[in-house]
């Protein structure tokens, strides 16, 4: 789930508002649902309960994130 793992988080959100960046940001998330994916990614493990509900804390961080430093 996006804000979790080890991602310096604020790090990358600081440096994208530092350099003026106003374009799209997008969630690239792998599960298990792809069995031809599964291997190529090395997931072995349920990463998050549904694929909805990875997209609505996904978004919910997202959004907390873009709003916090660009104020929108």
């Amino acid at each position: 789930t996006p804000g979790c793992g080890n991602v310096r988080w604020d790090a990358v959100f600081d440096t994208l508002h530092e350099i003026g960046y106003d374009g799209t940001m997008v969630i690239e998330a792998f599960g298990l649902s792809l069995d031809k994916l599964v291997p190529a990614t090395k997931i072995w493990r349920r990463m998050y309960q549904s694929e909805r509900q990875l997209a609505s804390d996904g978004l919910r961080f997202m959004k907390e994130n873009v709003a916090r430093r660009w104020g929108k």
